[in-house]
């Protein structure tokens, strides 16, 4: 069975990433068992996608080294493993902004920069401090700017490993709407 378009009846994105032409900067700025994973799970997608890239065009050469191991471990296992793992002065490269691949790749891959054919449910936890609040708030914004339904949901005092625990029961309660043809609210104002 081939699914089209007119299957498509809305997305749920949990702490989206976003702004993510400053992901990078950010995730370095964290310790490294809170952003070095992410960087270089983001090498490893780039790679799939971009043959010419080359994890050093990113990363460090102190993260490509370990590279092969983020690429072979879970998460957990990984930021366990960070843990011990030195705070490096400059964990991106020195030229990673200029990287055609880089910049390609976080450009394609930023939500809401065209209107979604289907409603949104964006979930957010107040303490997320891997995604702020902020950040899917600007999705939102420019989601409804689009003219797309927006459902936003901001949960007090959830991290981002949280998160999805607590948004669970209303995020399948909304997808099982879109199923029974239940129109979606949204928040977005005229």
């Amino acid at each position: 069975m081939r699914l089209g378009a007119e299957d498509y009846l809305g997305t749920t994105a949990f702490a989206p990433a976003a702004n993510l032409d400053q992901a990078p900067e950010m995730l370095a700025s964290y310790a490294p068992s809170d952003g070095y994973d992410v960087l270089m799970f983001v090498a490893s997608a780039i790679a799939q996608i971009y043959p010419d890239f080359r994890a050093d065009d990113l990363l460090a050469p102190e993260l490509v080294e370990y590279l092969p191991k983020a690429q072979s471990t879970c998460d957990d296992e990984l930021i366990a493993d960070l843990m011990d793992f030195p705070v490096l002065d400059h964990p991106l490269a020195e030229r990673w902004s200029e990287s055609a691949a880089v910049i390609d790749f976080l450009t394609t891959n930023e939500p809401a920069l065209v209107a979604n054919a289907a409603p949104i449910l964006l979930v957010q936890g107040s303490d997320d401090q891997l995604v702020p609040a902020e950040s899917s708030q600007i999705v939102r914004d420019r989601a409804c700017a689009l003219g797309d339904t927006v459902s936003y949901r901001e949960l007090p005092s959830e991290s981002h490993d949280s998160i999805l625990i607590a948004g669970m029961t209303e995020a399948l309660q909304w997808t099982a709407d879109r199923f029974a043809g239940i129109p979606a609210t949204t928040d977005c104002t005229p």
